[in-house]
């Protein structure tokens, strides 16, 4: 088999693969995204080329349908019978080489004959099966389905890593082969110390043109221009109308949130891409609320949200490190001792001093007091030093034990030849056994205490690594501190 022939039939199996996957997309929808272009990005930003896209990504994954149009299953096929014809093309012009290289060869006249009217109907199965797959392809024999239907929406490769495109293909060939329906492309510009991003999707297979996405704003706050640009792209990539949502929320600075993805209330309807979801709420000083909500597609609802305020009393917090900082529910309150107002239900606070916290958990009584033991050394660096402590504490009672053994032994053989013969009952034998008990007895304490050291460093190691976890602070009484495990 000649190189050529390998390529042909190299490029039928990825026909036939493309083929698989265009039938297999049928339920799912892939959208993958490469590497942006960059351009006077500062240096600490450089990686945005990549994060951009990858952030892009996982904030789609939380969106699951598209209404797919007949056109587009349509122009899939169309595609796909375009990359067959263009392989039989191929084959037919293979076979019509092979048939010409007849007539050189060697063999006998009847033989050229036979082999000739063998190739001549082999191209005629090849010209059959080309005018099968005309260019023109209509909806009624490509298409099963006329209508619409929804598909579900994945994103390439669990959003593990980009799309890279291969030169020795067309893009919408390795698109296809790749099972991909959406690609997205990009830009990063720097302006003036603030971050321009332009997104564009490509729809291979929609008939549209790219759709372009805009944004800007602050390095540090990527994340929100990522979020507004996810938001304007959704409705793109679902392709379907969504429903729109009315709130009316008191507090009114409460934060609204949909599936962990926060509503950014602006007094107009929101729109929302239909579906079921977990609808939440929460604001300071207020007790929070979710329930689960279904969405359909052209509707708008109106959500009235009110939260029930919560009953707060006044503590007094003092650490044992008076420079110490103090952070409750992550907000930050000060430093020092500091007289709150909480919610009347256990919060986790933190206490920082250096760069070392210590978390423990208030129960939050009214007009009580706690005083906490503050960690001035780092928890991994604690832990780490008692381990290097338990395993070399380990290691000497391991070094020990043969010599204890080994003395012990020599004692007790010893002292059986005295007992046994009559020979060794003597004074020289007496002092020797006087030596080999003290050493004996000398070894077997050694290892005893080495043993009890270990045991010693095993629990002040389990101390150091129960440090980490969040303690309950009690009220403290004539300024002690109290620890309930």
């Amino acid at each position: 088999m000649d190189k050529r022939t390998v390529r042909h039939v190299m490029y039928v199996l990825a026909v036939m693969l493309c083929a698989s996957v265009a039938g297999a997309q049928e339920n799912t929808w892939i959208v993958a995204a490469e590497r942006f272009s960059s351009e006077r990005v500062p240096a600490p930003y450089a990686t945005f080329d990549q994060l951009i896209p990858t952030l892009v990504l996982q904030r789609l994954t939380g969106f699951p349908v598209r209404q797919v149009t007949a056109l587009e299953r349509e122009n899939r096929i169309r595609f796909t019978n375009s990359e067959k014809r263009i392989s039989l093309i191929r084959e037919r012009a293979a076979l019509i080489t092979e048939r010409d290289r007849i007539f050189l060869s060697s063999d006998s006249q009847l033989l050229k004959m036979r082999k000739r009217s063998e190739a001549e109907k082999k191209i005629l199965e090849k010209e059959r099966e080309i005018a099968q797959l005309a260019p023109s392809l209509s909806p009624e024999t490509g298409v099963s389905e006329k209508g619409d239907n929804m598909a579900s929406i994945s994103v390439w490769k669990k959003a593990e890593s980009l799309f890279s495109r291969d030169d020795s293909v067309s893009l919408n060939r390795q698109l296809q082969l790749e099972g991909i329906s959406a690609l997205i492309t990009g830009t990063i510009e720097d302006m003036a110390g603030y971050c321009y991003v332009a997104v564009t999707v490509h729809l291979p297979f929609t008939g549209s043109e790219p759709i372009v996405i805009r944004e800007a704003g602050l390095y540090e706050d990527i994340s929100s221009v990522v979020d507004a640009i996810v938001s304007r792209l959704v409705p793109e990539v679902a392709n379907s109308m969504p429903a729109f949502l009315v709130f009316t929320c008191e507090p009114e600075d409460a934060r609204i949130f949909l599936d962990s993805r926060r509503i950014e209330l602006t007094g107009e309807p929101v729109p929302w891409l239909a579906g079921d979801y977990l609808l939440s709420a929460s604001a300071d000083g207020f007790s929070g609320s979710e329930q689960t909500v279904s969405l359909k597609r052209g509707r708008t609802y109106s959500i009235r949200i009110q939260l029930e305020p919560v009953e707060t009393v006044s503590i007094t917090f003092s650490p044992s490190v008076s420079d110490a900082l103090l952070y409750v529910n992550t907000l930050y309150y000060g430093q020092g001792t500091q007289t709150l107002s909480l919610p009347a239900f256990r919060t986790i606070a933190e206490s920082e001093i250096n760069g070392v916290s210590t978390f423990f958990i208030l129960p939050v009584q009214k007009d009580a007091r706690y005083t906490v033991s503050v960690n001035t050394e780092k928890n991994a660096e604690r832990i780490e030093k008692q381990r290097r402590f338990m395993y070399q504490s380990l290691g000497l009672l391991y070094i020990s034990m043969p010599f204890a053994m080994l003395t012990y032994g020599s004692f007790m053989n010893k002292y059986a030849a005295y007992n046994n013969v009559p020979a060794m009952q003597n004074e020289k034998t007496l002092r020797e056994l006087e030596r080999l008990a003290l050493a004996a007895d000398v070894s077997r304490f050694v290892s005893i205490g080495l043993g009890v050291n270990v045991v010693i460093q095993i629990i002040r190691y389990l101390r150091a690594a129960d440090r980490t976890m969040p303690q309950y602070a009690e009220s403290s009484e004539n300024g002690r501190s109290s620890w309930q495990e």
